[in-house]
């Protein structure tokens, strides 16, 4: 027994002391092993999570260890501490792994993909950069469904509108520069050509269902069906020809469920329904802070005189 923890002790300080002495302990051991010695590396030695990344790299079956790593060593924030390191590594360190085949194995659970796209957007909407080939749409919905399951409505719609544009691809950033007229930098931001990570459709069509649902039953929107004639809104667009629904709250977003025959689909009623009622919650926030700022002014006027 003391042999083997001798054993098994030399081989920690060994993948520890040496960049390839992990892929050396992996080429005469079996895979179970390699795990408990890159455990102890982490738990024991208290290495640096990155530098144990950089030892499993090389390994035959990295993929495999880094899934496990992933899952089973690190969890949660301690990984998303780790992604954050990596992302902040120059990318060509990577290259002769080929990292960017890996990517959907090590880094396509939604939870890592959705913290690329909250704390690393930069990366994310450049072209270039390995990470803006992942899949945006499953980092799009952990965030949006995470506000929902959170009762943050506001936080969810403002993360749908974002999530359908997609991010500015970094290639652009001269057409929106400081000195471009207003006009051509907004001509430019709403270019769909000019961005990158849009949330998928059939992703964009199921939150904005379970955010109306959400609403629906906290009593902030009203009852949609097919026919949207329980809508209050297009019964007041219907009564009153010279309100134009392009020009609603929210159509952005709306437009996107427009039926072929040019008609609004149920979606797209819960779309104008939702931004609408966080419309009407900004303007009664303005309402009672220009109520406040009078008050304020009319207290003073009365001391003054």
């Amino acid at each position: 027994m003391e042999e083997a923890w001798q054993e098994a002790r030399a081989m920690i300080e060994y993948a520890r002391d040496s960049e390839d002495g992990l892929v050396q302990i992996e080429s005469r051991h079996n895979r179970a092993f390699v795990k408990e010695i890159v455990r102890a590396l982490v738990k024991d030695e208290m290495m640096d999570p990155l530098d144990v990344f950089r030892r499993i790299l090389p390994c035959s079956a990295n993929v495999v260890l880094l899934e496990w790593f992933r899952e089973e060593v690190l969890k949660g924030p301690a990984w998303l501490n780790l992604v954050d390191d990596i992302v902040r590594q120059p990318e060509g360190e990577w290259e002769e792994f080929d990292l960017s085949d890996m990517l959907p194995s090590i880094f396509g659970d939604s939870e890592t993909i959705g913290h690329l796209l909250t704390k690393h957007r930069d990366v994310m909407r450049d072209p270039d950069s390995i990470f803006s080939s992942m899949d945006a749409s499953r980092g799009w919905v952990y965030c949006i469904r995470y506000h929902i399951a959170n009762s943050d409505e506001r936080r969810a719609w403002d993360e749908i509108k974002r999530a359908q544009k997609g991010l500015f691809n970094k290639d652009y950033d001269h057409l929106v520069e400081d000195g471009v007229p207003q006009s051509k930098r907004m001509k430019a931001y709403a270019n769909p050509a000019y961005r990158l990570c849009q949330l998928g459709a059939t992703d964009l069509k199921a939150l904005v269902r379970e955010l109306y649902a959400k609403m629906y039953k906290a009593g902030h929107v009203y009852a949609a069906s097919e026919d949207l004639s329980p809508i209050h809104y297009s019964a007041r667009v219907a009564d009153n020809p010279s309100v134009s629904v392009k020009k609603a709250a929210g159509w952005s977003v709306a437009k996107r469920f427009m039926t072929s025959s040019g008609t609004l689909s149920e979606e797209c009623v819960m779309t104008l329904c939702i931004a609408e009622y966080f419309l009407l919650q900004s303007n009664e926030r303005r309402r009672m802070r220009a109520q406040e700022r009078a008050r304020i002014a009319e207290a003073s006027y009365q001391i003054m005189h």
